[in-house]
């Protein structure tokens, strides 16, 4: 029965998925689990790309917790997200 539910609860997040990224600010990307090891290492990464005169924000999420950073500590982070952007 676990199994049952645990396939349903995925079926349901890629479902999401899709209707999501019909949005015309979303984009999905997918990553294979090998791809994800070369450029991030379990850790979530979000990155918002702000309109002037707003910085740059990008949150980092780790075993140990969660922190903003903004720009101009943000511009290693902002390469990272690109090369996961690029690989995806």
């Amino acid at each position: 029965m676990a199994s049952f539910a645990i396939t349903q609860f995925l079926n349901d997040q890629l479902r999401h998925l899709v209707r999501v990224s019909e949005r015309s600010n979303v984009h999905v990307r997918v990553l294979t689990y090998e791809g994800t090891a070369q450029v991030c290492q379990s850790e979530v990464v979000v990155f918002f790309g702000m309109a002037d005169p707003y910085p740059d924000v990008v949150y980092v999420e780790t075993p140990k917790g969660g922190a903003y950073i903004e720009q101009p500590d943000t511009d290693p982070m902002a390469e990272r997200y690109a090369r996961i952007w690029d690989y995806a």
